[in-house]
Protein backbone atom coordinates (compact mmCIF):
# COMPACT_ATOMS: atom_id res chain seq x y z
CA UNK A 1 0.00 0.00 0.00
CA UNK A 2 1.39 3.89 -0.89
CA UNK A 3 0.96 6.72 0.85
CA UNK A 4 0.96 9.75 -0.95
CA UNK A 5 1.46 13.31 0.48
CA UNK A 6 1.78 17.18 -0.32
CA UNK A 7 5.07 18.39 0.95
CA UNK A 8 6.67 21.38 0.02
CA UNK A 9 9.58 21.06 -3.10
CA UNK A 10 12.22 22.44 -1.33
CA UNK A 11 11.48 21.25 2.30
CA UNK A 12 11.54 17.63 0.44
CA UNK A 13 14.53 17.79 -1.27
CA UNK A 14 16.47 19.17 1.65
CA UNK A 15 15.11 16.10 3.74
CA UNK A 16 16.34 13.66 0.75
CA UNK A 17 20.26 15.18 0.80
CA UNK A 18 20.26 15.04 4.68
CA UNK A 19 19.09 11.63 5.25
CA UNK A 20 20.93 10.13 1.94
CA UNK A 21 23.89 12.09 2.86
CA UNK A 22 23.91 10.41 6.62
CA UNK A 23 26.21 7.43 6.04
CA UNK A 24 28.59 9.23 4.25
CA UNK A 25 29.44 11.74 7.39
CA UNK A 26 28.94 8.63 9.30
CA UNK A 27 31.73 7.37 7.49
CA UNK A 28 34.09 10.17 6.95
CA UNK A 29 33.83 11.04 10.73
CA UNK A 30 34.26 7.55 11.56
CA UNK A 31 37.75 7.59 9.72
CA UNK A 32 38.69 10.27 11.08
CA UNK A 33 38.24 9.22 14.55
CA UNK A 34 39.88 6.06 13.73
CA UNK A 35 42.78 7.34 12.30
CA UNK A 36 43.07 9.63 15.30
CA UNK A 37 42.95 6.83 17.49
CA UNK A 38 45.70 5.28 15.69
CA UNK A 39 47.96 8.06 15.46
CA UNK A 40 48.12 10.77 17.81
CA UNK A 41 46.48 8.74 21.04
CA UNK A 42 49.51 6.04 20.89
CA UNK A 43 51.85 9.40 21.28
CA UNK A 44 50.00 10.92 23.71
CA UNK A 45 49.86 8.16 26.10
CA UNK A 46 53.58 7.43 25.53
CA UNK A 47 54.62 10.78 26.32
CA UNK A 48 52.74 11.30 29.16
CA UNK A 49 51.45 7.98 31.58
CA UNK A 50 53.15 5.46 29.72
CA UNK A 51 56.33 7.50 29.79
CA UNK A 52 57.93 5.19 32.34
CA UNK A 53 57.24 2.38 28.99
CA UNK A 54 58.75 4.41 26.07
CA UNK A 55 61.77 2.49 25.32
CA UNK A 56 59.97 -0.56 25.01
CA UNK A 57 56.35 0.36 22.88
CA UNK A 58 58.05 0.90 19.37
CA UNK A 59 60.43 -3.03 20.04
CA UNK A 60 56.92 -4.23 20.82
CA UNK A 61 55.08 -2.65 18.02
CA UNK A 62 57.27 -4.07 16.20
CA UNK A 63 57.20 -6.97 17.30
CA UNK A 64 53.52 -7.17 16.24
CA UNK A 65 54.07 -6.13 13.37
CA UNK A 66 55.81 -9.07 12.38
CA UNK A 67 53.73 -11.50 13.99
CA UNK A 68 50.53 -9.44 11.72
CA UNK A 69 53.13 -9.87 8.18
CA UNK A 70 53.67 -13.54 8.82
CA UNK A 71 50.32 -13.90 9.62
CA UNK A 72 49.52 -12.92 6.81
CA UNK A 73 51.58 -14.69 4.38
CA UNK A 74 50.42 -18.29 6.04
CA UNK A 75 46.62 -16.99 5.25
CA UNK A 76 47.17 -17.29 1.50
CA UNK A 77 48.24 -20.80 -0.02
CA UNK A 78 48.62 -19.88 -3.13
CA UNK A 79 50.64 -16.57 -4.20
CA UNK A 80 50.77 -15.15 -7.15
CA UNK A 81 53.62 -12.82 -7.55
CA UNK A 82 53.41 -9.58 -9.57
CA UNK A 83 57.08 -7.50 -9.77
CA UNK A 84 55.62 -5.31 -12.43
CA UNK A 85 52.79 -4.40 -9.96
CA UNK A 86 52.96 -0.45 -9.31
CA UNK A 87 53.60 -0.20 -5.56
CA UNK A 88 53.30 3.14 -4.26
CA UNK A 89 51.42 6.32 -5.90
CA UNK A 90 53.67 8.96 -6.65
CA UNK A 91 52.01 12.15 -6.63
CA UNK A 92 55.69 14.15 -7.60
CA UNK A 93 58.90 12.49 -9.00
CA UNK A 94 60.06 12.93 -5.32
CA UNK A 95 57.78 13.35 -2.90
CA UNK A 96 57.04 9.85 -2.19
CA UNK A 97 54.62 8.66 0.96
CA UNK A 98 57.26 7.60 2.99
CA UNK A 99 58.55 11.23 2.73
CA UNK A 100 54.76 12.50 3.54
CA UNK A 101 54.58 10.08 6.71
CA UNK A 102 57.89 11.02 8.14
CA UNK A 103 56.65 14.79 7.43
CA UNK A 104 53.26 14.53 9.36
CA UNK A 105 54.65 12.40 12.39
CA UNK A 106 57.43 14.76 13.34
CA UNK A 107 54.47 17.29 13.10
CA UNK A 108 52.09 15.19 15.08
CA UNK A 109 55.02 15.56 17.79
CA UNK A 110 55.46 18.98 17.89
CA UNK A 111 51.94 19.74 18.12
CA UNK A 112 51.69 17.35 21.24
CA UNK A 113 54.56 18.65 22.68
CA UNK A 114 54.56 22.55 23.06
CA UNK A 115 51.15 21.94 25.17
CA UNK A 116 52.09 18.19 26.76
CA UNK A 117 55.12 20.39 28.31
CA UNK A 118 53.03 22.67 30.42
CA UNK A 119 51.74 19.72 32.36
CA UNK A 120 53.06 17.61 35.29
CA UNK A 121 52.26 14.40 33.67
CA UNK A 122 54.71 15.41 30.65
CA UNK A 123 58.54 14.21 31.83
CA UNK A 124 60.73 16.64 32.44
CA UNK A 125 63.75 14.29 30.62
CA UNK A 126 61.65 15.13 27.34
CA UNK A 127 62.13 18.77 27.65
CA UNK A 128 64.32 20.94 25.90
CA UNK A 129 68.04 20.35 27.95
CA UNK A 130 69.75 23.47 29.31
CA UNK A 131 73.31 23.13 27.58
CA UNK A 132 74.00 19.20 26.86
CA UNK A 133 72.06 15.78 26.23
CA UNK A 134 69.50 14.80 24.35
CA UNK A 135 65.96 14.85 25.00
CA UNK A 136 62.42 14.69 22.91
CA UNK A 137 61.83 18.85 22.43
CA UNK A 138 65.65 19.15 21.61
CA UNK A 139 65.30 17.21 18.22
CA UNK A 140 62.84 19.87 16.74
CA UNK A 141 64.98 22.38 15.06
CA UNK A 142 67.41 19.86 14.36
CA UNK A 143 64.88 17.64 12.34
CA UNK A 144 63.25 20.45 10.47
CA UNK A 145 66.21 21.88 8.99
CA UNK A 146 67.12 18.56 8.36
CA UNK A 147 63.99 17.63 6.16
CA UNK A 148 63.44 21.56 4.74
CA UNK A 149 67.38 20.66 3.02
CA UNK A 150 65.88 17.55 1.73
CA UNK A 151 63.02 18.89 0.32
CA UNK A 152 64.40 22.22 -1.11
CA UNK A 153 64.41 23.73 -4.21
CA UNK A 154 68.47 22.97 -4.30
CA UNK A 155 67.02 19.23 -4.01
CA UNK A 156 64.11 18.69 -6.08
CA UNK A 157 64.25 21.98 -8.74
CA UNK A 158 68.40 21.54 -9.07
CA UNK A 159 67.86 23.60 -12.48
CA UNK A 160 66.95 26.58 -10.46
CA UNK A 161 70.96 26.81 -9.73
CA UNK A 162 71.96 26.69 -12.77
CA UNK A 163 71.66 30.48 -13.33
CA UNK A 164 73.82 32.10 -10.26
CA UNK A 165 72.48 35.33 -9.99
CA UNK A 166 68.80 33.93 -10.22
CA UNK A 167 69.29 31.26 -7.59
CA UNK A 168 70.94 34.31 -5.42
CA UNK A 169 68.15 36.65 -5.75
CA UNK A 170 65.98 33.41 -5.10
CA UNK A 171 67.44 32.12 -1.94
CA UNK A 172 67.71 36.25 -0.31
CA UNK A 173 63.49 36.35 -1.12
CA UNK A 174 62.99 33.02 -0.05
CA UNK A 175 63.87 34.31 3.75
CA UNK A 176 62.74 37.66 3.76
CA UNK A 177 59.05 36.08 5.46
CA UNK A 178 61.08 34.06 7.50
CA UNK A 179 63.30 37.43 8.91
CA UNK A 180 59.82 39.14 9.24
CA UNK A 181 58.20 36.12 10.84
CA UNK A 182 61.32 36.54 13.17
CA UNK A 183 60.60 40.43 13.81
CA UNK A 184 57.56 39.48 14.52
CA UNK A 185 57.80 37.43 17.07
CA UNK A 186 60.67 39.88 18.56
CA UNK A 187 58.06 42.69 18.89
CA UNK A 188 55.24 40.40 20.51
CA UNK A 189 57.46 38.99 22.86
CA UNK A 190 59.01 42.29 24.03
CA UNK A 191 55.71 44.18 23.89
CA UNK A 192 54.05 41.86 26.06
CA UNK A 193 57.13 41.08 28.20
CA UNK A 194 56.12 37.26 27.67
CA UNK A 195 58.55 35.19 29.45
CA UNK A 196 61.49 32.80 27.94
CA UNK A 197 64.39 31.04 28.17
CA UNK A 198 66.96 33.23 26.69
CA UNK A 199 69.55 30.14 27.08
CA UNK A 200 67.74 28.83 24.30
CA UNK A 201 68.50 31.31 21.07
CA UNK A 202 69.40 34.11 23.18
CA UNK A 203 68.02 37.74 24.13
CA UNK A 204 66.54 39.24 20.82
CA UNK A 205 67.08 36.18 18.47
CA UNK A 206 64.95 33.33 18.04
CA UNK A 207 63.84 30.11 15.63
CA UNK A 208 62.74 32.44 12.66
CA UNK A 209 66.23 33.93 12.75
CA UNK A 210 67.94 30.79 12.87
CA UNK A 211 66.15 29.29 10.25
CA UNK A 212 66.27 32.23 7.84
CA UNK A 213 69.94 32.51 8.34
CA UNK A 214 70.70 28.94 8.32
CA UNK A 215 68.70 28.80 4.58
CA UNK A 216 70.41 31.66 3.32
CA UNK A 217 74.18 31.16 4.10
CA UNK A 218 73.18 27.17 2.91
CA UNK A 219 71.37 28.11 -0.49
CA UNK A 220 74.15 30.71 -0.92
CA UNK A 221 77.20 28.16 -0.63
CA UNK A 222 74.64 26.06 -3.23
CA UNK A 223 74.80 28.67 -5.53
CA UNK A 224 78.25 27.67 -5.98
CA UNK A 225 79.07 24.68 -4.98
CA UNK A 226 76.43 22.23 -7.19
CA UNK A 227 77.62 18.51 -7.15
CA UNK A 228 76.15 16.11 -4.18
CA UNK A 229 79.83 14.90 -3.93
CA UNK A 230 81.34 18.46 -3.01
CA UNK A 231 78.10 19.74 -1.28
CA UNK A 232 78.91 16.48 1.04
CA UNK A 233 82.71 17.53 1.43
CA UNK A 234 81.60 20.84 2.23
CA UNK A 235 79.42 20.06 4.77
CA UNK A 236 81.68 17.66 6.70
CA UNK A 237 84.57 20.58 6.38
CA UNK A 238 82.12 23.21 7.86
CA UNK A 239 80.55 20.73 10.70
CA UNK A 240 84.19 19.64 11.23
CA UNK A 241 85.80 23.70 11.44
CA UNK A 242 82.69 24.66 13.77
CA UNK A 243 83.70 22.14 16.13
CA UNK A 244 87.37 23.15 16.10
CA UNK A 245 86.05 27.23 16.87
CA UNK A 246 83.90 25.38 19.92
CA UNK A 247 86.44 23.67 21.34
CA UNK A 248 88.90 27.03 21.14
CA UNK A 249 86.64 29.12 23.02
CA UNK A 250 83.33 29.12 21.35
CA UNK A 251 82.08 26.78 23.94
CA UNK A 252 82.92 28.60 27.04
CA UNK A 253 81.68 31.81 25.88
CA UNK A 254 78.35 30.33 24.93
CA UNK A 255 78.46 29.11 28.22
CA UNK A 256 79.19 32.24 30.52
CA UNK A 257 76.52 34.29 31.69
CA UNK A 258 77.88 37.53 29.99
CA UNK A 259 74.94 39.11 28.14
CA UNK A 260 76.70 42.67 27.33
CA UNK A 261 76.22 43.62 23.58
CA UNK A 262 74.58 42.42 20.82
CA UNK A 263 76.82 39.72 20.37
CA UNK A 264 77.35 38.37 23.18
CA UNK A 265 73.07 38.82 23.94
CA UNK A 266 72.36 36.42 21.19
CA UNK A 267 75.78 34.32 21.16
CA UNK A 268 73.39 30.75 21.12
CA UNK A 269 71.56 31.46 18.12
CA UNK A 270 74.77 33.39 16.38
CA UNK A 271 77.51 30.71 17.10
CA UNK A 272 75.06 27.61 16.48
CA UNK A 273 74.42 29.00 12.79
CA UNK A 274 77.34 27.02 11.26
CA UNK A 275 76.38 23.95 12.86
CA UNK A 276 72.72 24.36 11.37
CA UNK A 277 74.20 24.96 8.39
CA UNK A 278 76.53 21.89 8.23
CA UNK A 279 73.31 19.93 9.01
CA UNK A 280 71.25 21.31 5.63
CA UNK A 281 74.05 20.84 3.62
CA UNK A 282 74.31 17.44 4.35
CA UNK A 283 70.87 16.41 3.78
CA UNK A 284 71.30 18.63 0.73
CA UNK A 285 73.46 16.31 -0.23
CA UNK A 286 71.55 13.53 0.75
CA UNK A 287 68.61 14.44 -0.82
CA UNK A 288 69.98 14.96 -4.06
CA UNK A 289 71.26 11.59 -4.02
CA UNK A 290 68.07 10.00 -3.12
CA UNK A 291 66.43 12.02 -5.63
CA UNK A 292 68.28 10.41 -8.51
CA UNK A 293 67.73 6.70 -6.92
CA UNK A 294 63.52 7.32 -7.10
CA UNK A 295 64.02 8.84 -10.64
CA UNK A 296 65.97 5.86 -11.68
CA UNK A 297 64.23 2.45 -10.27
CA UNK A 298 61.01 1.88 -11.79
CA UNK A 299 57.89 -0.11 -9.51
CA UNK A 300 58.48 1.41 -6.24
CA UNK A 301 62.27 -0.09 -6.13
CA UNK A 302 63.73 2.68 -4.04
CA UNK A 303 62.06 1.50 -1.66
CA UNK A 304 63.88 -1.82 -1.55
CA UNK A 305 67.06 -0.15 -2.36
CA UNK A 306 66.42 2.43 1.12
CA UNK A 307 66.13 -0.33 3.04
CA UNK A 308 68.86 -2.52 2.26
CA UNK A 309 71.44 0.37 2.17
CA UNK A 310 70.24 2.69 5.20
CA UNK A 311 70.92 -0.30 8.20
CA UNK A 312 75.00 0.34 7.10
CA UNK A 313 74.32 4.57 6.80
CA UNK A 314 72.86 4.41 10.38
CA UNK A 315 75.25 2.13 12.17
CA UNK A 316 77.78 4.69 10.43
CA UNK A 317 76.27 7.83 11.75
CA UNK A 318 75.57 6.51 15.05
CA UNK A 319 79.05 5.42 15.93
CA UNK A 320 80.50 9.15 14.94
CA UNK A 321 77.73 10.33 16.91
CA UNK A 322 78.98 8.42 19.93
CA UNK A 323 82.62 8.97 19.56
CA UNK A 324 81.83 12.41 19.06
CA UNK A 325 79.70 12.54 22.11
CA UNK A 326 82.30 10.51 24.48
CA UNK A 327 85.66 12.19 22.95
CA UNK A 328 85.53 15.41 21.58
CA UNK A 329 81.92 17.07 22.93
CA UNK A 330 79.01 16.03 24.52
CA UNK A 331 75.88 16.49 22.09
CA UNK A 332 74.42 19.97 22.81
CA UNK A 333 71.37 21.57 20.79
CA UNK A 334 72.47 24.71 21.90
CA UNK A 335 75.85 24.87 20.46
CA UNK A 336 74.25 22.62 17.37
CA UNK A 337 77.87 20.57 17.37
CA UNK A 338 78.80 17.76 15.60
CA UNK A 339 77.69 15.74 18.23
CA UNK A 340 74.41 17.55 18.01
CA UNK A 341 74.69 17.07 13.47
CA UNK A 342 75.67 13.30 13.55
CA UNK A 343 72.52 12.64 16.29
CA UNK A 344 69.84 14.36 13.80
CA UNK A 345 70.87 12.77 10.59
CA UNK A 346 70.92 9.28 12.56
CA UNK A 347 67.41 9.52 13.99
CA UNK A 348 66.25 11.29 10.54
CA UNK A 349 67.33 8.27 8.49
CA UNK A 350 66.25 6.07 11.23
CA UNK A 351 63.11 7.52 11.10
CA UNK A 352 63.18 7.02 7.07
CA UNK A 353 63.93 3.94 7.47
CA UNK A 354 60.83 2.70 9.55
CA UNK A 355 58.40 4.59 6.97
CA UNK A 356 59.92 2.66 4.49
CA UNK A 357 59.99 -0.97 5.62
CA UNK A 358 56.59 -0.30 6.62
CA UNK A 359 56.07 0.25 2.63
CA UNK A 360 57.92 -2.28 1.50
CA UNK A 361 56.26 -4.82 3.63
CA UNK A 362 52.99 -3.64 2.39
CA UNK A 363 54.33 -4.02 -1.04
CA UNK A 364 55.54 -7.14 -1.39
CA UNK A 365 51.95 -8.41 0.31
CA UNK A 366 50.53 -6.54 -2.65
CA UNK A 367 52.60 -8.60 -5.04
CA UNK A 368 52.39 -12.09 -3.20
CA UNK A 369 48.74 -11.33 -4.13
CA UNK A 370 47.76 -11.25 -0.33
CA UNK A 371 46.85 -8.07 -0.25
CA UNK A 372 44.54 -6.67 -3.01
CA UNK A 373 46.18 -3.88 -5.41
CA UNK A 374 43.98 -1.19 -4.15
CA UNK A 375 45.55 -1.57 -0.97
CA UNK A 376 48.30 0.59 -2.18
CA UNK A 377 46.15 3.56 -1.44
CA UNK A 378 46.57 3.16 2.40
CA UNK A 379 50.40 3.03 2.27
CA UNK A 380 50.72 6.80 2.79
CA UNK A 381 47.28 7.71 2.75
CA UNK A 382 45.92 8.63 5.72
CA UNK A 383 43.82 11.31 5.62
CA UNK A 384 44.65 12.65 8.69
CA UNK A 385 48.47 12.79 7.64
CA UNK A 386 47.64 14.38 4.19
CA UNK A 387 45.78 17.26 6.15
CA UNK A 388 48.77 18.30 8.28
CA UNK A 389 51.23 17.79 5.30
CA UNK A 390 49.39 20.22 3.34
CA UNK A 391 49.23 22.96 6.11
CA UNK A 392 51.43 22.41 8.70
CA UNK A 393 52.01 26.34 9.14
CA UNK A 394 48.20 26.79 9.70
CA UNK A 395 47.71 23.69 11.96
CA UNK A 396 50.75 25.07 14.09
CA UNK A 397 49.23 28.37 14.24
CA UNK A 398 45.85 27.43 15.69
CA UNK A 399 48.10 24.45 18.11
CA UNK A 400 49.67 27.86 19.45
CA UNK A 401 46.45 29.78 19.75
CA UNK A 402 45.04 26.93 21.70
CA UNK A 403 48.04 26.34 23.95
CA UNK A 404 47.65 29.96 25.01
CA UNK A 405 44.08 29.66 25.81
CA UNK A 406 44.24 26.24 27.94
CA UNK A 407 47.61 28.41 29.69
CA UNK A 408 45.66 31.76 30.08
CA UNK A 409 42.53 29.44 30.93
CA UNK A 410 43.93 26.99 33.60
CA UNK A 411 46.88 26.60 35.68
CA UNK A 412 47.95 23.40 34.19
CA UNK A 413 50.37 22.43 36.72
CA UNK A 414 47.73 21.39 38.97
CA UNK A 415 45.92 19.44 36.88
CA UNK A 416 45.96 15.11 37.36
CA UNK A 417 46.55 12.78 35.02
CA UNK A 418 43.03 12.48 33.76
CA UNK A 419 42.18 16.01 33.46
CA UNK A 420 46.03 16.67 31.53
CA UNK A 421 44.90 13.68 29.46
CA UNK A 422 41.30 15.13 28.58
CA UNK A 423 42.58 18.78 27.61
CA UNK A 424 45.31 16.68 25.11
CA UNK A 425 42.90 14.48 23.58
CA UNK A 426 40.46 17.34 23.09
CA UNK A 427 43.27 19.84 21.69
CA UNK A 428 44.24 17.83 19.17
CA UNK A 429 41.38 16.29 18.32
CA UNK A 430 40.40 19.33 17.59
CA UNK A 431 43.27 19.99 15.57
CA UNK A 432 42.37 17.11 13.02
CA UNK A 433 39.29 18.10 12.71
CA UNK A 434 40.86 21.34 11.44
CA UNK A 435 43.11 20.14 9.39
CA UNK A 436 40.97 17.82 7.50
CA UNK A 437 38.48 20.24 7.29
CA UNK A 438 41.11 22.48 5.44
CA UNK A 439 42.02 19.53 3.25
CA UNK A 440 38.34 18.68 2.00
CA UNK A 441 38.02 22.62 1.08
CA UNK A 442 41.55 22.60 -0.95
CA UNK A 443 42.37 25.47 1.81
CA UNK A 444 46.06 26.02 1.87
CA UNK A 445 48.60 28.73 2.90
CA UNK A 446 51.12 29.51 0.47
CA UNK A 447 54.29 30.65 1.40
CA UNK A 448 56.86 31.61 -1.39
CA UNK A 449 59.41 28.74 -2.38
CA UNK A 450 58.23 26.10 0.03
CA UNK A 451 59.25 27.81 3.61
CA UNK A 452 56.23 26.69 5.49
CA UNK A 453 58.04 23.98 6.15
CA UNK A 454 60.31 26.12 8.63
CA UNK A 455 57.55 27.07 11.03
CA UNK A 456 57.33 24.07 12.83
CA UNK A 457 58.82 24.53 16.92
CA UNK A 458 58.75 27.63 17.91
CA UNK A 459 56.16 28.64 20.05
CA UNK A 460 54.72 31.92 22.65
Amino acid sequence: MFRFVNNEILFTAFEVFSVTAVNCFIKFFLRIIIEYLAIFVPFILTVTVCNAFASIITPVLFTLSVIIFTVCLCSVSNYSWNPSLPAVIKSDAFIVPEVNRLYSNLMICVYVAILAVDFRIFPVRFAKTALYGISLMDVGVGCFIAINAGLSPEVRKPMLFDNTRGALKNSFTSCIPLLFMGIQRLVVVKGIDYHQQIIEYGVHWNFFFTLAFTKMFASLLCCFVKRSDLILILAIVTGVIHQIFLICGISSFIQNNDRNGIIAANKEGIFSLPGYVSLYLLFVAIGKYWRRVVLREKNADHISSFVVEMPSVIIFTGLLTILSHVLIEKISRREANLGYICWITTLIIYLALTEHTFSLAVIYLIRLGVLDHNSTLFVGHSIVCAAIAKNPLIIFLIANILTGLVNITFHTMTFDAAGSLLILFVYTFILSVFAVFLYIKNIKLRIPNNINIYNKFVYF
